[in-house]
């Protein structure tokens, strides 16, 4: 049993081990040659509060590649969709010294990243690392208010950035509404070759404009070198409210309203067209109209690019929609790394032992072996090392660590040298970055960070001998024979001739030999191969009558001077003394001078002279008309000429000229030839080149001033044949001002031209611009003239008539004031009158010219109708945008014809004759006019017509309403009402008011209203008769019941039970129908029912009648009250 568990640990340990074993088999081992990576840290953004939409703010991070970088490789960082990065230009990765390292593209819209790609510059550098920064913005809520991070996407993979504040997240916009109306703009962040306009207009700024906006648009390059135009790409207009969310983002939530673009044809002007909504322009509303401009070239702007916007709405008489918008660079970036070290070798002899023969700068070759540990640098070949000269490097920066390995290859079958073995050592001796082996033969480099490892190798390197022999022989040459005498005895004479032969410096063979004068060869033996020898000969005995003209060594190769050294080549040359014999002669010399003024004369140009030479009266035959030459400015010797001869010289003038300068030559007198001295004859040059110029002179006819204050620039091309071409600008020549040109070499044509000179919106006319041909000290005059004719159109003027009282305008002449204006000047004014229907013209006015027509309301007044301001167009812009182009202008006047009301007072009821009634009563009047409310209010009496209310529009409504007046102790009053015998003219509310509406017509035709007041006497006064009856109406004795009276006791009229009312009480509003018994006389009431109980044999109570009779008066007020308010009724 133990023998068997033990088993089991066993092999479950064993299987342990060989699970362990085999997972460390498969763990990758890391390659030398490390991929290049790129890690990117610290992205942050740079702001503490926490972020709103739409607001904008730098992000930033730090990047390093630790294994260095490579050109092209790049890396990417992905902006989460909350945020959208700023597009710029290249933004450039910059170390402290200037070096830029890469670049990085920030790219926004649908792309939203930011690429950096790295050059060339920083591959032979480890550890290279920066910063990038960019702008952004955010333009999204997060989901959550309180999301602490956002997903960037850095080379494909996920980094969460924290965002700013305590709790992160992206809340909304903080949005205003718009003040006033205004304009914006700003570069795209996809593409920096647009720009994205914005215009916002206030509702209430557009109320007056009763059809479709319209705005004239134009563009200008304020900085930069390429300007943009206006694209259709982007055309959006949107109506929005003040609700936060439409506020937010209008162009998105907003309601869309159609919109028009016509762009001119060079892109720098458009007119958009802004369609009305069906319920017209709101007060309450905002506008908003979004467009692109773009650069004309397609492409990116450049940084510092300003473009300039300027829009004007017709109709909106203050308005700045002016807006420069400037191309910044958003993003800055850094690079630095560590610099990589590389080999040096350095050929080096020692100075004591290196043969002559051995010259610096003699290349030797050395092997270079490298193994690094980044593999891709691994490699051997040869490199030339100088001697004694410069040090040779590696080609390439590597990496640290990387072992170099240097032998020398020696030259093998040198004829002239023998080397020993090479010897290596570090430069620096303490340098332990350098191994030695194989007794010097081989150095061993290891590379560390930022500097290079150099080694020296030295090398002893011996001379193989090499000499030649040197012969020398006499040869003596007879100018004037005839002395045989002389010349045997010449011949046979002895020539000593001293030498010195030295190499690298040093004399290596010097001495004396002696030449026999028939020629016999001397030799000079073992002088070094490559050795220069200088021969001196001593001075020969002098022979009777005759003069040593000279002497020279001469070899196969040619002559060399006296004293001048002859270089000895390999082999074995013969040197030959050559002696001259001739008659006493000298020699004179010309000497040239050069002056030149506006040229140069050609240091290669020859000069030929002519000289003579007489002596004794007769010419020297060998010396008359003969010719010298010297080049530049110099001298030239004259050959050998007898003592004592006199010589002139003159210069060759043809041969002297250049051409397009004038000549001026000036010569010394005749020299006399004397021993021993060389007279000079100087002969100087002056040269002054051939030139002249043109003016320019700048005429201007220009009637409507549009070149005032224009400068004006030429240029030309000057040309003459064979010769080079000459090309100049005369730039600022004012109107009416002069310019002249540089000196131009006579004899050139030019041709000129004026650039610039054009103006907008007008023809050019240029005339007087003449080729010129150069004159020598002349200037030749040029006259241009600019005839400007400005561009001009027709504004054609209509008025047009509206609403109900049009017809009472048709006939009416109205006044309308203009002004044109262009810029700031005015180009056209004055007034004009216009009848509906016949449209009158202002002509000649200048193109680009902005026309604004305004009608004298005061004079717009007509009979019998008022004009309605609202629904009127006073004010009317037209712009003449082409040449000869009719533009169209039209104001408009909305009249309602008016109508007249008046109000006429009446009182009725019980109280109406009372004199509490006989009184003024008040009336207000209310109504709208031209958006305004207006109020009146006056006092009518009963019985009279008001007439005071203003004549008012036919449409227009009155509400009236009466002040109730008081009532007291004698009357009471009841709600008014209110009447007209015109149709639908009133509708009386009920409430005491009344709505008028007025009809056409005035005066005896006005609409008139009736108001009628109701007054009661108080319901207390029925009880007033009743008064002197009170006591009448006690009852008396009860009757004896079932036969008549007893005797003669008096009867008690009105008995009743206690506790009943009077038989002839009644309520308020009861039928007096009901009652008619209670309407007869007391007497007869009595009588006739005494006398029917009588006939009837009925008892006699003895009840009264007084209480009946009071109820029937009660009854009778009663019915007249009511028979009163029905016929109020039905009047109203």
């Amino acid at each position: 049993m133990g023998k068997t568990v033990s088993f089991k640990i066993y092999a479950f340990i064993a299987s342990v081990l060989l699970v362990l074993t085999a997972g460390m088999m498969n763990v990758p081992t890391a390659h030398a040659d490390e991929e290049k990576t790129v890690d990117i840290d610290n992205i942050t953004i740079d702001q503490t509060t926490p972020l709103k939409v739409w607001e904008t703010f730098g992000v930033q991070w730090d990047w390093s590649a630790k294994n260095g970088v490579k050109a092209g490789e790049e890396f990417t960082i992905q902006f989460p969709k909350e945020l959208v990065v700023q597009g710029t230009e290249k933004i450039q990765l910059v170390d402290a010294d200037g070096t830029v390292g890469g670049n990085c593209v920030a790219t926004g819209g649908s792309t939203n990243n930011v690429v950096c790609t790295f050059n060339d510059k920083f591959e032979h550098k480890d550890n290279v690392h920066g910063m990038v920064k960019v702008q952004a913005q955010a333009i999204k809520t997060t989901e959550n208010s309180n999301e602490p991070t956002l997903p960037f996407e850095v080379n494909h993979k996920v980094v969460n950035v924290k965002l700013p504040g305590p709790h992160g997240g992206i809340g909304p916009a903080d949005v205003k509404t718009p003040e006033k109306t205004n304009k914006d703009g700003w570069f795209t962040s996809n593409d920096g070759s647009k720009i994205e306009w914005r215009i916002v207009m206030l509702g209430r700024d557009l109320a007056n404009i009763s059809g479709d906006v319209v705005i004239n648009d134009s563009i200008s390059l304020k900085n930069g070198a390429v300007g943009h135009k206006f694209i259709t790409a982007g055309l959006v207009a949107v109506e929005y409210t003040s609700d936060p969310a439409q506020l937010g983002e209008p162009s998105a939530k907003g309601k869309k309203l159609q919109v028009t673009q016509d762009i001119a044809a060079d892109g720098l002007s458009q007119k958009l067209t802004l369609t009305k909504p069906a319920d017209g322009w709101k007060a309450d509303r905002f506008y908003n109209v979004y467009y692109q401009s773009q650069a004309i070239d397609g492409n990116e702007s450049a940084v510092g690019t300003i473009v300039s916007n300027n829009a004007k709405i017709e109709g909106v008489p203050t308005q700045n929609l002016v807006r420069d918008v400037t191309r910044k660079q958003t993003g800055s970036g850094t690079i630095t790394g560590v610099n990589r070290g590389t080999f040096e070798v350095k050929k080096v002899h020692d100075p004591a032992t290196q043969p002559a023969e051995l010259q610096n700068g003699t290349k030797f070759t050395v092997n270079v072996d490298i193994q690094s540990p980044q593999t891709s640098f691994n490699k051997k070949y040869d490199i030339q090392v100088p001697l004694n000269g410069d040090i040779v490097k590696g080609d390439v920066s590597l990496p640290k660590d990387t072992k170099v390995t240097l032998t020398e290859k020696l030259p093998t079958n040198d004829a002239k040298f023998t080397y020993g073995d090479p010897k290596f050592a570090a430069t620096t001796a303490t340098d332990g970055n350098v191994e030695i082996k194989d007794n010097g033969k081989t150095a061993v480099i290891t590379i560390s960070d930022q500097r290079n490892v150099g080694v020296t190798l030295t090398n002893k390197v011996t001379a193989k001998p090499q000499v030649g022999t040197v012969k020398l022989a006499k040869k003596l040459v007879w100018k004037d024979s005839g002395n045989a005498f002389t010349e045997a005895n010449a011949t046979a004479q002895n020539f000593k001739v001293n030498y010195v032969c030295t190499k690298d410096g040093k004399d290596v063979k010097s001495g004396e030999v002696t030449l026999k004068g028939d020629g016999t060869e001397t030799a000079i033996a073992d002088v070094p191969l490559g050795a220069a020898c200088s021969f001196t000969e001593v001075a020969p005995a002098a022979l009777p009558g005759f003069n040593w003209e000279g002497n020279l060594f001469q070899t196969a190769s040619g002559e060399v001077s006296k004293d001048k050294p002859l270089v000895v080549a390999v082999t074995n040359p013969l040197v030959t003394l050559t002696n001259k014999y001739a008659t006493a002669v000298g020699t004179f010399k010309v000497v040239k001078t050069l002056k030149a003024t506006g040229i140069t004369v050609p240091s290669t140009k020859k000069f030929s002279f002519n000289y003579t030479c007489t002596k004794d009266g007769a010419a020297l035959a060998e010396h008359t008309n003969k010719k010298l030459e010297v080049t530049g400015a110099g001298e030239v010797v004259s050959p050998n000429i007898p003592v004592g001869a006199s010589c002139t010289v003159t210069e060759d003038r043809e041969s002297a000229k250049i051409d397009g300068a004038t000549l001026t030559v000036a010569e010394s007198a005749p020299v006399t030839i004397t021993a021993g001295t060389v007279p000079s004859v100087t002969i100087a040059n002056t040269y002054v080149k051939d030139e002249g110029d043109f003016t320019i002179t700048k005429r201007l006819v220009d009637p409507d001033g549009v070149a005032a204050g224009k400068t004006f620039d030429f240029a030309y091309v000057c040309t003459a044949a064979g010769k080079p071409e000459i090309k100049g600008e005369l730039k600022g020549v004012p109107a009416g001002g002069s310019q002249t040109s540089p000196k131009i070499p006579a004899g050139y044509s030019c041709k000129i031209t004026e650039t610039g000179a054009s103006v907008a919106n007008a023809d050019l006319k240029t005339t007087g611009l003449n080729d010129v041909t150069i004159v020598k000290n002349s200037t030749q005059t040029v006259e241009a003239t600019n005839e400007y004719s400005q561009w001009k159109g027709v504004v054609k003027l209509s008025k047009s008539l509206t609403g109900t009282g049009k017809e009472l305008a048709k006939n009416k002449e109205f006044q309308v004031g203009y002004k044109c204006v262009k810029g700031d000047k005015v180009t056209k004014e004055g007034k004009l009158p216009v009848k509906a229907g016949t449209p009158v013209e202002v002509k000649d006015v200048p193109v680009g010219s902005v026309c604004t027509f305004t009608e004298d309301k005061a004079q717009a007044t007509v009979e019998g109708a008022s004009l309605n301001e609202l629904d009127s167009t006073t004010v009317a812009t037209a712009t003449v945008a082409d040449k000869d182009a009719t533009m169209a202008a039209n104001l408009v006047n909305s009249y309602h014809e008016l109508g007249a009301v008046a109000v006429t007072k009446a009182v009725q009821g019980t109280a109406a004759g009372s004199s509490d009634s006989k009184k003024e009563y008040t009336i207000i009047a209310e109504w709208q006019h031209n958006g305004k409310t207006e109020t009146k209010e006056f006092k009518v009496k009963a019985g009279e017509t008001y007439t005071g209310l203003p004549k008012l529009p036919v449409g227009t409504q009155i509400t009236l309403k009466e002040k109730l007046p008081e009532g007291n102790v004698f009357s009471t009053w009841q709600t008014p009402g209110y009447t007209s015998d015109t149709k639908d003219a009133v509708k009386d509310n009920g409430d005491g008011t009344a709505i008028v509406t007025v009809q056409a017509g005035t005066g005896a035709k006005a609409t008139l209203v009736k108001v009628t007041n109701t007054t009661n006497i108080p319901w207390y006064w029925l009880l007033v008769p009743l008064i002197p009856l009170a006591g009448a109406a006690i009852p008396g004795a009860p009757a004896p019941q079932g036969g008549k009276p007893q005797g003669n006791a008096p009867q008690t009229p009105g008995a009743q039970a206690q506790g009943q009312a009077p038989s002839g009480a009644q309520k308020p509003g009861a039928n007096p129908a009901q009652n008619v018994q209670s309407q007869q006389p007391n007497g007869q009431k009595q009588q006739v029912q005494g006398q029917k109980a009588q006939n009837k044999g009925l008892a006699n109570t003895g009840a009264s009648v007084l209480w009946v009779i009071a109820g029937a008066l009660v009854l009778a007020v009663i019915g007249a009250v009511l028979v009163l308010r029905s016929r109020r009724r039905n009047n109203d």
